[in-house]
């Protein structure tokens, strides 16, 4: 997992609550680009999802994140082995 990936997870699983881009950026430190990337590649392996509307995760078993543009809120997704 890349650095920032890493970093961007588990930020999202410790506040445990959808987080603006903008909070992101601050409290990681990461610049656009680097936040595109990390959340880019968490969404990928469907560790992440975005809401724009800011309605919260999906992530219920059987369901596909949504991914849409960037903006909005990010959210990390725990799922049951």
């Amino acid at each position: 997992m890349p650095a920032a990936a890493c970093r961007l997870h588990g930020y999202l699983y410790l506040v445990a609550r959808p987080v603006t881009e903008a909070e992101l950026r601050d409290a990681l430190e990461l610049d656009d680009g680097a936040l595109k990337d990390a959340s880019t590649w968490l969404a990928d392996y469907r560790l992440v999802e975005r809401d724009r509307a800011g309605r919260g995760a999906v992530g219920e078993a059987g369901q596909e994140p949504q991914v849409p543009p960037h903006g909005g809120t990010l959210r990390g997704i725990c799922r049951k082995v």
